[in-house]
């Protein structure tokens, strides 16, 4: 049940960081709020502007999910379930939001 739970709520990080990569930015006076740089929000330029503290949180909890999920995707025992492809599929967007979070 945990894994279920952790891999929706990989899909549902992912779609949003999907969205953020592909959208073009807002224009006022649709914006919902402004980086420090002064970029419309929401934008990829405000997904990347994160204050150091959200930074840093964010971070640490997509690297110790991509940790865990290397900890199961070695288990032997696990190669042939759903578990392994739910495993597979949390490290793998983990890594594409953390690629996006810190890509120039």
């Amino acid at each position: 049940r945990d894994v279920d739970v952790t891999a929706t709520i990989a899909l549902v990080g992912g779609v949003l960081n999907a969205y953020i990569v592909a959208a073009p930015p807002a224009q006022p006076p649709d914006c919902t709020s402004y980086s420090p740089e002064g970029a419309c929000c929401p934008s990829l330029a405000c997904y990347k502007s994160l204050p150091l503290g959200a930074r840093i949180f964010v971070t640490a909890a997509l690297l110790v999910t991509i940790r865990n999920s290397f900890r199961f995707l070695s288990n032997p025992a696990l190669r042939d379930t759903g578990i392994f492809s739910k495993c597979l599929f949390v490290a793998a967007v983990s890594a594409q939001v953390l690629y996006t979070l810190y890509s120039p």
